[in-house]
């Protein structure tokens, strides 16, 4: 099991967990693990995106928002990082060298207990939404998105409370 460590006492995070008096606790959900620190939970996530600038803004949002965050610029680094670690949740672009979001989704689909994925993309239109939805994302997002609307949908999928 990964050990996320707490921050310092001034971290705050946004959303509470279900189950408050029980921190701190560990727990192994789906494989990943999402740490609850002052009854508050930080979850795992993989944030899958070629454009250097978006993986940036991406990246510090969540950090910020204290989640443990892993990075990829292509759909290839994001499998790899799918094989070794298990993830609470994944943010997936569609367009991006190498593998394409689609086919990340598509060899998702073969893995036992695949994490939640949020699919963003500048082509937001009904057909890849619900291409998204059939290739078994549990949201799409589309481009440009307002960050702090982003991080509320994303946190609306992160696994809550122990299983």
């Amino acid at each position: 099991m990964d050990v996320i460590v707490a921050g310092p006492p001034e971290w705050r995070l946004k959303r509470p967990c279900d189950y408050p008096e029980q921190y701190p606790l560990f727990s192994e959900r789906g494989g990943a693990t999402t740490v609850l620190i002052g009854g508050l939970c930080v979850a795992k996530m993989l944030i899958v995106e070629d454009e250097p600038d978006v993986l940036l803004m991406l990246s510090m949002a969540f950090e910020g928002a204290h989640h443990d965050v892993r990075l990829a610029a292509d759909g290839d680094v994001a499998l790899t990082h799918l094989r070794r670690e298990r993830f609470d949740i994944v943010l997936l672009d569609v367009m991006m060298p190498v593998l394409d979001g689609w086919q990340v989704l598509t060899t998702m689909q073969g893995c036992e207990q695949p994490p939640p994925v949020v699919v963003m993309s500048a082509a937001d239109n009904v057909a890849n939404q619900t291409r998204a939805r059939d290739l078994g994302a549990v949201d799409f997002v589309g481009k440009p998105f307002q960050l702090a609307q982003l991080i509320e949908r994303v946190e609306g999928f992160v696994p809550r409370g122990l299983s």
